[in-house]
């Protein structure tokens, strides 16, 4: 089986087990993920990512790479935005997202509400492709 397959599985229970993991990195500085080619990621994994990014307090680096991951939607997002409010140490956000076509406007301005509650930003970087 080619590693693409094998990231097509990928849905939110594996998601859900990263994040668990996470929840018990909470003194990590830089965390970086990317899913490239999951289909089944959806609403529900972005949930349980967001879930774990709220406990990783003292954390100044976030890098996530979505690529084709038609399932997450404007709630996606929110969830995300929800993760990085508590997230107030965070210096550095990259977050792209290419081919992901559930996004909606919505969920854009949930996103930009959440880091502009963010005070110690230095840089952002947003990338969206369709």
């Amino acid at each position: 089986m080619s590693s693409v397959q094998r990231q097509n599985e990928i849905s939110e229970e594996g998601v859900l087990y990263i994040a668990q993991a996470i929840e018990k990195l909470a003194y990590l500085w830089v965390f970086s993920m990317n899913l490239i080619g999951c289909s089944r990621m959806n609403d529900e994994a972005m949930q349980n990512l967001s879930q774990g990014l709220k406990k990783m307090i003292h954390i100044n680096t976030l890098s996530l790479y979505f690529k084709g991951c038609e399932g997450i939607t404007g709630i996606g997002l929110s969830f995300l935005g929800h993760a990085l409010e508590i997230m107030t140490l965070l210096r550095i956000v990259h977050l792209e997202f290419d081919e992901c076509h559930g996004m909606t406007d919505a969920g854009l301005c949930s996103l930009g509400q959440s880091l502009k509650a963010l005070k110690r930003l230095a840089r952002v970087t947003l990338r969206f492709t369709a």
